[in-house]
């Protein structure tokens, strides 16, 4: 259950981020990972090991956003999956 108390930190750092391009804030949390930062403190070690995880969700809100304004439009949302696929 360690990622209930990491989805606040993770909240904040991606309105944080927002600004920044998805590849570098990717970039980041991939450095963060591989230096297998062990500080004693549970926070912080299981959010640099996670970020990464974490960053595909935050990259990817915008087409998440887009496909949800389609629900009212079978056709378009199935001709979107279909491009997609």
């Amino acid at each position: 259950m360690w990622f209930i108390y990491l989805l606040p930190v993770f909240f904040v750092v991606t309105k944080l981020t927002r600004p920044l391009p998805p590849l570098a804030i990717w970039a980041l949390a991939a450095a963060l990972e591989m230096m297998h930062i062990g500080t004693g403190w549970t926070v912080i070690d299981e959010f640099c090991a996670a970020l990464v995880i974490s960053i595909p969700a935050i990259c990817l809100r915008l087409r998440v956003r887009a496909v949800r304004s389609c629900a009212g439009r079978p056709v378009l949302a199935l001709a979107g999956l279909a491009l997609w696929a």
